[in-house]
This record gives structure tokens, C-alpha cells and sequence, in this order.
């Protein structure tokens, strides 16, 4: 007895996409892990909420080891799907070392969390063959 297996996981997939669209989905990504003292590096958060579903937002004031230096407003699109909400952070920081960008959770809802990111805070690279210049008396 021969049986295809294409009915089931056709459906299996088919229940998955529509079952998929009814969650509330968070993300946060910034546009690079490797950094320099003092630079600026772009966090952006989003969130995406089925209808009939009141959205709500980050809140997002300072976190260890990282300066919050620009919040741009919050990108609202609506579609028959959903509300999309994103927002880009403009984020440094002045402590060298291996650091995380926290999980942020939603203001309504504190188990919808996003994944922390580790982030290199370093220092500038000198070029070796480059004379070191000493400090002088003034």
C-alpha cells in the first residue's frame, strides 16, 4: 500500500500560514554587532499585530552599557492583515567590552519579549609602524 505524503504536509502547511497570522510578533536588529567607542549604530524594533488586536508599543528609555542618543517616531502601516509598528533607535556606547542589548518587551504585554543582541564595543585600531608621541610639559 502506497500512500503520498503531499495531502498531509500540504495541510499541515496550509494550517500553519493560517494559524500563523493570528500571533503578535516581535523583532529587534541593529546594523552591525561590531562597533567602535563613541559610534552610532541604528537599533530598530518592530512589531507586528493581527486585526482585531489593540497594538502597543517598546518603551524605551536607556539600557546598561549603551546611550540612547535619537528615537525617530514610531512607523505605523495597516493592513487587511495587521498593524506593523517599527522604529528606529539611534544607540553608542563609551564602555569597551562584549555587551547585550537587552530583550525589550511590549507595554501591554511583558512575555512578548524580543531576543537580546550581543554587541563588541572596541576601541579604534592604531597603525603599529605609526610613532607613539609622548606628553610634553607645557
Amino acid at each position: 500500500m502506497k500512500t503520498s505524503l503531499f495531502p498531509f504536509v500540504f495541510l499541515l502547511l496550509l494550517t500553519q500560514i493560517a494559524f500563523g497570522q493570528n500571533t503578535v510578533s516581535v523583532a529587534a536588529a541593529v546594523n552591525k554587532n561590531n562597533m567602535v567607542i563613541g559610534e552610532q549604530v541604528q537599533l530598530k524594533l518592530e512589531a507586528f499585530f493581527p486585526s482585531g488586536t489593540a497594538p502597543a508599543f517598546f518603551t524605551v528609555d536607556s539600557f546598561m552599557h549603551f546611550e540612547v542618543l535619537q528615537k525617530a517616531k514610531i512607523d505605523t502601516q495597516i493592513t487587511e492583515l495587521g498593524t506593523q509598528l517599527s522604529q528606529f533607535i539611534t544607540i553608542t556606547s563609551w564602555d569597551s567590552g562584549a555587551w547585550s542589548i537587552p530583550a525589550f518587551a511590549l507595554t501591554d504585554n511583558n512575555r512578548i519579549r524580543t531576543q537580546p543582541i550581543g554587541m563588541s564595543v572596541g576601541y579604534s585600531p592604531m597603525p603599529p609602524d605609526q610613532k607613539y608621541h609622548d606628553v610634553k610639559d607645557i
